[in-house]
This record gives C-alpha cells, structure tokens and sequence, in this order.
C-alpha cells in the first residue's frame, strides 16, 4: 500500500486523520514563515482577495517580486548585494560560488547572476525569474517589472517588442536588455531542493503519525512511515 495517486488523500483521510488535517491545509501565517525561513521580515497577502480578481499567476508572481523588493529597501541600509530567491527553493552550499568575485563582477559589468541567464529561446529574449543576484541598481529593474509593466499600461504605449500582457521570463529578459543589463547562471542553482511552507515539518509528521496510530496496532505502512521520518531526523542532525 502507497500513499500516491489520486487516491492518497482519501487514503491519507482514512489512516492519518490528523496528519491529513494539517497536509491538505493550504495556509500558513506570519509565525510559521517566520519559523521557517529565521527572520521576522515577513508579509502576507491573500491573492483570493478582490484586488487580484482575474489576475494570471505572472502578475501576480511579478507583484510580489515588485512588493519583496521594496520591503527590503525599506530596511534603510545598503547592501552590497541584493538577493531574490523564489521563496519555496532550498539552496544548498555549492563550492563553485564564488561571493567575491560575484560581487566584484556585479559592481563593474552591470550583470545579474540569475538561474537561467539572458538567452533568446525561439523567437524571444527571456531571462529566468526563479533567483537573481545584482546590485542595489540592476536588482531595481529585474524587480520593477510589475511596476514598469503597470505603467505602460496606463500610458498605453511600450517598448519595442514588449506586448501588454506578462510572459513568463520575456518581459524580463527585454527590460533588464533595455537597461544594459547582461547575466549569467549561477552555479548555486545547480543543486537545489524545494520546500513547501503550507507543509508541516519532518517533526510535526512525526508527532502526528505517532497520535494517530497510537489506539491501534502498527501495520507496515505505519512503521516504514515512522521509521524515515526518523531515519531523516537522525541524517539531518548527524
């Protein structure tokens, strides 16, 4: 028996009430992403609200691309970097990363490290919208597409070969062009992990798996569960 397919969430329901409970919630708060990513810099939005009624996902993914920025500028310091990473990657140490010379390039050859760089795929320009590393001046416009884009709208006049409506990675890769912005992939992307902050952790499944299995006799399914959710409490922490 395997918790897969269509019918998991049934089966999930049926054996693991209070782990189905918390698995099929969609939700999370300011606490738990706070918990999760180890900072208290966090905002929520709801996109159920009216406001983004009718939007497509690439509008709303460039607001919040748009919105992360200016709360980090807000902070009121300088950085020399600015980071932006969709928030559910998991970046692993990668040795082939090199911050410095990162940096130093940034500085003097007006270039995002991104994780897939500028490139023209098909009839189309596009640069990748999953991570960007740039200074203070190029991460503006890599993160003010929302903005540039609300613009044009509003003025009813674009750039040349900008159409009104978003596209995944060719808006982007056009306006961060226009700016004189060049990129290039960074290795740190070569290896990376996804998390999802609407899941409960390892620990959590663990302490639910052991509450709803604890009026019955375990079956094997119950103990292969048990045991890799320990098996990778124990890796985590060796």
């Amino acid at each position: 028996m395997l918790l897969s397919g269509s019918d998991a969430p049934a089966l999930l329901q049926q054996r693991y009430p209070r782990l189905a409970a918390a698995v099929l919630s969609s939700e999370v708060d300011e606490r738990r992403l706070s918990e999760l990513y180890g900072t208290s810099f966090v905002r929520l939005e709801n996109d159920n609200a009216e406001i983004f009624a009718g939007w497509k996902n690439v509008w709303k993914m460039h607001y919040k691309i748009d919105r992360a920025h200016r709360f980090a500028l807000e902070d009121g310091r300088d950085f020399d970097l600015i980071v932006r990473v969709r928030p559910d990657i998991d970046l692993l140490e990668h040795r082939e990363t090199d911050w410095q010379e990162i940096w130093y390039r940034c500085q003097h050859e007006r270039k995002i490290f991104a994780d897939r760089a500028l490139s023209f795929v098909y009839d189309k320009i596009e640069l990748g919208d999953q991570c960007a590393v740039g200074t203070r001046d190029a991460m503006d416009v890599y993160c003010g597409i929302y903005s540039e884009m609300t613009a044009f709208r509003l003025q009813n006049r674009y750039p040349y070969g900008v159409v009104p409506d978003l596209h995944n990675h060719e808006q982007l890769g056009l306006l961060t062009l226009y700016r004189g912005i060049l990129s290039e992939q960074l290795p740190l992307l070569r290896n990376t992990l996804l998390r999802d902050p609407t899941l409960p952790s390892v620990e959590e499944i663990l302490a639910l798996l052991e509450k709803d299995t604890a009026d019955r006799a375990l079956d094997g399914l119950d103990q292969q569960f048990i045991e890799c959710c320990r098996r990778t409490l124990a890796e985590r922490s060796a």
